[in-house]
């Protein structure tokens, strides 16, 4: 996922939930570190001369090797968390029971028992959903600032929350874990986004800020030199069984491309197009028709909503109750997902005016099965538009319907 500009716009009144929020305080390193550490949390790749629409899904820096008592500071240059898992904990195992599956501990995607999602004009019901307040705000509100780094100490998770605020830069955590142990730092919004760090004695050697500089250099030059080569070959328009294919995004090794491939598709009336989302390792996306309907429908998602009963309650939730902390209990606080945003909707025959939608794909969502749709009636000289429903209207591609041969 990537922060759009006016749906997370108002997430940036997060920042004021302040400690309330979490019923323990975070605590600051005592003592002053030994060294501190800037490690790049992704990157955006799109200003090469190809002009790719690229994001870079690392922590740009190598497996590292610190000292008891250093400070790592996590620079945002992404929508992404730095989460710090428990020390010893295996990645793999850890993001497979935690971050893998709607309702899991660290899921982006939470259930909401207590509300109903209804498909507008129809008694379809879908399961509500809402954003995991767990993936979304950091594990303490009293620290994380390079002045101020909260502690980690390895028997916990220890999450930087998503840099809702305009003025986020940086998560810092300094590092009290003894020597010998190791754990892993993942982004919850792209599992699959990791860097390894290990605590070494005080007479061996860590890494060095200039080796971690180096290192980010060559891989964002390697990645937007990929993203753009990538972004080239996926622009040809391909058939294969009568059906037109298409990528409703693709991600590379170490790179997300936000853009629909290819971003244009001439086709007839009466034609099929499939959206392939088998290449996703990274990123969500969805394929959504027609774009006025979806940008409609997305400008009401991500909103605050106040839930005093809980998940077990009768429901529904009510809107903000105050400006300082959204609820008068801060612990209440919910961030609603609009269903039509995360499911499938439709009966995959586009006619011009019908919301048609993939629902949320990829590795980490919902499916990462081929979505397909056909072509009913023919469009404009410009196409059908259509955009990710978790990317907003710069993540788009337009499909042009000529009338059939005759």
């Amino acid at each position: 996922m990537r922060k759009g500009s006016k749906r997370i716009a108002a997430l940036v009144s997060v920042t004021m939930l302040a400690a309330a929020l979490v019923g323990t305080a975070g605590t600051a390193g005592a003592a002053k570190a030994q060294a501190e550490l800037n490690v790049l949390n992704g990157s955006f790749l799109g200003a090469g001369p190809q002009g790719a629409p690229a994001d870079g899904m690392r922590f740009y820096a190598p497996e590292l090797n610190v000292h008891q008592g250093d400070v790592i500071n996590f620079l945002w240059a992404g929508f992404h968390t730095a989460t710090l898992l428990p020390a010893g904990e295996d990645a793999d195992a850890w993001v497979a029971a935690n971050a893998t599956q709607i309702g899991q501990p660290f899921s982006v995607i939470a259930p909401d028992p207590d509300d109903t999602g209804l498909d507008a004009g129809s008694s379809a019901s879908k399961p509500a959903v809402k954003f995991n307040n767990a993936v979304a705000f950091p594990s303490f509100f009293t620290c994380g600032a390079q002045a101020n780094p909260c502690t980690y100490d390895g028997s916990s998770v220890l999450n930087s929350g998503l840099p809702f605020a305009e003025d986020a830069t940086e998560f810092a955590a300094e590092i009290n874990v003894a020597p010998g142990n190791s754990f892993w730092v993942v982004c919850l919004l792209h599992p699959n986004m990791r860097l390894k760090v290990n605590v070494v004695a005080a007479d061996q050697p860590a890494t060095t800020q200039e080796e971690i500089d180096a290192f980010a250099d060559a891989m964002i030059a390697q990645d937007s030199a990929e993203a753009a080569d990538l972004h080239k070959q996926l622009q040809k328009p391909r058939k294969k069984n009568g059906v037109w294919q298409a990528y409703g995004g693709v991600d590379g090794e170490g790179f997300a491309l936000l853009g629909m491939y290819p971003a244009k598709l001439k086709i007839r009336k009466g034609d099929r197009v499939r959206w392939r989302f088998d290449r996703l390792p990274f990123e969500l996306h969805t394929v959504s028709f027609p774009f006025k309907k979806a940008a409609e429908i997305i400008e009401n998602d991500f909103a605050f909503a106040c839930d005093p009963d809980g998940d077990a309650g009768p429901g529904p939730d009510g809107p903000p109750e105050n400006e300082a902390t959204i609820c008068n209990d801060p612990s209440q606080v919910e961030i609603e997902l609009e269903p039509r945003t995360i499911h499938q909707y439709g009966n995959g025959k586009f006619n011009r005016n019908d919301f048609e939608t993939s629902g949320v794909r990829g590795d980490f969502g919902l499916s990462t099965d081929p979505y397909t749709l056909k072509f009913t009636k023919t469009s404009n000289k410009k196409g059908f538009r259509y955009l990710c429903m978790i990317h907003g209207g710069f993540m788009d591609g337009r499909v042009r319907v000529k009338p059939k041969k005759k």
